[in-house]
């Protein structure tokens, strides 16, 4: 097979270009192996699971999509066209997006407890960091210390940032200040 007709043929999964190419050598990694094997191979290294992974490894889930389940925790991330190593700028990204969170606890009225900083690094390496608060956090503010405390915890960074996100989880009862105060009767 010639180079050409490599590049015309579509390929649907990774090990269809080993049905044509024999001495090419391939590495899957992270299970998307499974799903270059046939239901007999998964059901005698998986037992009574292969079934369930080979059509999982298809796309094929039958369960039920529950859209009423409890949110545990709300959150937005970025990515960066370029690594970013300014303290100052990786600060201001994640201010900015603790003030998207802080939006959507306001308009949810759903306050967490638990702020969690998201880091990726140039070399795709991940790190979190979080912090809990006795209440559920009770301003935007707070966030936000709570968002510049955690980052600094990595700043400044040798290798440069990729992605940061801020996270709010652990979901409390509206904050006692943000309660409405019952009118008075006069």
């Amino acid at each position: 097979m010639r180079q050409a007709e490599i590049a015309a043929r579509p390929l649907l999964r990774n090990g269809d270009l080993l049905e044509f190419v024999p001495s090419l050598i391939a590495t899957q990694h992270s299970g998307s192996g499974k799903a270059n094997q046939s239901l007999t191979f998964l059901q005698q290294h998986f037992g009574k699971s292969g079934p369930w992974y080979y059509a999982i490894a298809r796309g094929e889930d039958h369960r039920p999509v529950n859209g009423e389940r409890v949110r545990k925790s709300s959150g937005p991330e970025t990515t960066f066209e370029t690594n970013l190593t300014d303290p100052a700028a990786i600060v201001a990204e994640v201010l900015a997006l603790a003030d998207k969170v802080w939006g959507w606890c306001e308009t949810a009225q759903a306050f967490g407890r638990t702020v969690t900083a998201k880091i990726k690094f140039a070399d795709f390496q991940q790190a979190t960091r979080s912090r809990s608060a006795p209440g559920a956090v009770a301003d935007r503010e707070h966030l936000r210390r709570l968002g510049r405390d955690l980052i600094g915890s990595v700043l400044p960074s040798p290798k440069g940032i990729r992605l940061v996100g801020v996270t709010v989880s652990n979901f409390q009862a509206a904050p006692v200040e943000r309660l409405a105060q019952p009118a008075l009767i006069g």
